[in-house]
């Protein structure tokens, strides 16, 4: 269901995430097309900037054109006048065109302003001309005229014609002639002779004279005229189109320059909108992408958790079945043994030869409970409810110790047994028991699977890391059994070995685990096998601890035992077992009967079991603690449980005295009971009239 929930959650996230990358993307192409519609529209206005500026120039350049077209004045060409009048209305038409491009009417004046010189300026020439025109007739007029005058004057001197020509002959010979010497009364006497013709052409020429001053001097004026009207013109058309084009220049720049700024204001705005929404977008996709690959992480993980749940259901499937058809074939084996040595014992009449059915019985029982010790062990590494202990001890004669214990069960099957401890003689703290119990189970299966050969022990300690190894030359593993060696269940094929659960190895790699260590098999089939462990120990100055509890600690002699089990048997081995040491124990079956000896006798432990099917072990103990009966309140009660997964402290923080855990030996019994305080906390209750009436009562509720 959780599974189902993420995956809707994570395709409801994913769904959200691109309805938003497809909204953001929406606004960033709606952005997009604004910017282009704005990039046509500032287009559109440098297209006219650049229409406005070909145009001034077009028309600077028809102004120019005009300005150097009025040589026809020097031409006196009518045809040439006509084509400065084209012009002329070229740069009109092209000032005019300004128009549509400027619309403001001081603009509009300014370009009429100018046509209107220009037509002024157009109609002074003409007059230039013309008046040009009227000085060239009038020359040719006088030309004329003079001829004529001279012709009057030449028509007297017709008979004096001989002299002339007399006088044209000499030419160059006359220069060597001699000159003929007139008189001076004979000179003037020749020239009053002519005095009417003289002085009629006299009048005429002067006549002509003056009629060509006035005609020149009219000529003249208008010429002038004309000509200070031009100027005036030409200052006054240069000074507007100066004015006009200067305008037009810096409208036009204006007008760029805004266009300009308009086109950055708008580019720099769309980037940063565009900047903006990106960042966001970004940043939306870093968080969706977060919790996305957090669901996935999330879905990665049950997906992992589901693996290994199913890969734990697997193995628990199988160790199960392991287990089952390892119990059903190991355990038979040793209680068929116990029941078959129990029926030959009923019929036994020789006491030598009971005693060794008795002994038969005994050995496969205990190895019946070894096996089920190492089960209840097994289950509490596996179910992690094992601790590392932590205490100071010497490192080299604890290895020692432990490989010496194994020199007579060597040397019964012809094996060599070789230790060689180095750099160990030190004091360390770590949990020595373990230690001592990985070494056993290393060597013990080594002594199991070597038939012969030797079997090697090595330690050292460096840098505080304990190594060791141990080396056999037994039958050797393969490669596909080394990948299970350390898997519960698992055995080996060890011949006329005493065949177990396979949890040896299973175990050794638990505890090397707890102790936070490694461990590593190398062998070869028929040639033997090398186990590697390594432990981290502190080494430490401290000093050995001598005060431990030694395992009978205490007289039992004069002791009251009451214990209370719904399993007859298992109170009368009880019984039996304090009998043996002069205890004296009584036993209850139920409630009633515990309450009935507690009002006739006094004890001084009680012994309950804590599974019990009309109450158990705990409500035992809060019955006595809550009733009246005299040393009930205090009496120490010993907790007697199959719950191996529970530790002592436990119980003794629940109000128990201390635990005792089935199976039992009659020494852990004797030994558990010894060490209980024995300390006499009897109080009577006082000023309790109706006591007796009160514990009955919560009897019969109970």
């Amino acid at each position: 269901m959780q599974i189902n929930n993420s995956s809707v959650s994570l395709r409801l996230k994913i769904i959200v995430g691109y309805v938003l990358l497809l909204i953001f993307l929406t606004i960033i192409v709606s952005l997009v097309w604004l910017e282009h519609q704005k990039m046509e529209m500032l287009n559109s206005g440098e297209l006219l900037i650049r229409q406005k500026r070909e145009a001034v120039n077009r028309t600077f350049e028809k102004l120019l054109d005009f300005s150097f077209s009025d040589d026809f004045l020097l031409l006196r060409d009518r045809d040439k006048f006509n084509e400065y009048r084209m012009k002329r209305e070229i740069a009109t038409a092209a000032l005019n065109g300004l128009k549509q491009y400027y619309p403001f009417d001081i603009q509009h004046a300014q370009i009429d302003t100018i046509s209107s010189l220009l037509r002024e300026k157009e109609a002074l020439l003409l007059g230039v001309m013309n008046t040009l025109s009227d000085l060239l007739r009038s020359d040719s007029l006088f030309q004329r005229r003079i001829p004529a005058v001279a012709l009057q004057m030449h028509i007297p001197l017709l008979p004096g014609k001989s002299e002339k020509a007399k006088k044209k002959r000499s030419g160059f010979l006359g220069l060597f002639k001699k000159k003929e010497d007139k008189s001076a009364y004979a000179y003037q006497k020749e020239k009053t002779k002519q005095p009417s013709a003289s002085q009629q052409i006299t009048r005429e020429l002067y006549s002509l004279q003056k009629e060509m001053y006035i005609q020149y001097t009219d000529y003249w004026n208008r010429l002038v005229t004309y000509s200070d009207s031009l100027q005036w013109r030409n200052t006054e058309l240069n000074s507007q189109i100066n004015t006009l084009i200067g305008e037009f220049e810096q409208v036009v720049i204006k007008q760029a320059e805004k266009e300009i700024e308009e086109i950055t204001a708008s580019r720099e705005q769309s980037f940063r909108i565009i900047l903006f929404i990106a960042a966001i977008a970004i940043l939306l996709i870093v968080i969706f992408y977060l919790f996305i690959h957090q669901d996935i992480r999330k879905r990665q993980e049950y997906r992992l958790k589901l693996e290994a749940s199913d890969c734990r259901s697997r193995e628990l499937l199988a160790a199960r079945r392991n287990l089952i058809l390892t119990v059903s074939h190991d355990l038979r084996a040793p209680l068929g043994t116990i029941s078959e040595y129990a029926e030959l014992l009923q019929d036994e009449k020789s006491p030598e030869q009971s005693k060794g059915y008795a002994m038969n019985i005994l050995h496969a029982s205990r190895h019946v409970i070894g096996l089920a010790n190492n089960l209840l062990y097994y289950y509490r590494l596996e179910a992690e409810k094992e601790q590392p202990e932590k205490e100071i001890f010497h490192l080299g004669r604890t290895i020692e110790n432990a490989v010496h214990s194994f020199l007579s069960v060597a040397e019964k099957k012809g094996l060599d047994l070789v230790i060689k401890v180095i750099d160990s003689d030190i004091l360390v703290e770590g949990d020595c028991g373990r230690l001592v119990q990985i070494l056993n189970n290393l060597i013990s299966n080594a002594v199991k699977f070597t038939s012969a050969g030797y079997i090697q022990v090595g330690a050292q300690y460096r840098v505080g890391k304990l190594s060791f190894f141990i080396r056999d030359t037994g039958i050797g593993i393969d490669k596909e059994s080394q990948e299970q060696i350390f898997t519960a269940f698992e055995r080996g094929k060890a011949p006329n070995a005493e065949e177990g659960f396979g949890l040896g190895l299973a175990i050794t790699y638990k505890l090397v685990t707890l102790l936070k260590g490694t461990i590593h098999v190398q062998s070869t089939p028929g040639h033997g096998s090398t186990f590697e462990v390594c432990l981290p120990l502190r080494e430490t100055n401290g000093k050995i601890d001598t005060t431990k509890i030694p395992l009978v600690c205490g007289d039992l002699s004069g002791m009251r035992v009451l214990a209370i089990d719904d399993d007859r048997m298992q109170l009368e081995i009880i019984q039996k077992m304090y009998a043996h040491h002069g205890v004296e124990c009584d036993c209850c079956l139920n409630v009633s009967e515990l309450v009935a000896a507690l009002r006739r006798n006094r004890y001084d432990l009680v012994l309950t079991d804590m599974r019990m099917s009309e109450m158990d072990g705990y409500g035992i103990l809060t019955l006595l603690r809550g009733s009246n009966l005299g040393q009930a309140k205090t009496l120490p009660v010993l907790a007697v449980t199959a719950q191996a997964d529970k530790k002592p402290e436990y119980f003794r923080n629940a109000g128990f005295a201390d635990c005792l855990y089935k199976p039992f030996s009659q020494r852990e019994l004797v030994s558990v009971t010894s060490c209980i305080d024995r300390t006499n906390f009897t109080t009577i209750m006082e000023g309790e009239e109706n006591a007796r009436e009160l514990l009955d009562m919560f009897i019969e509720d109970t």
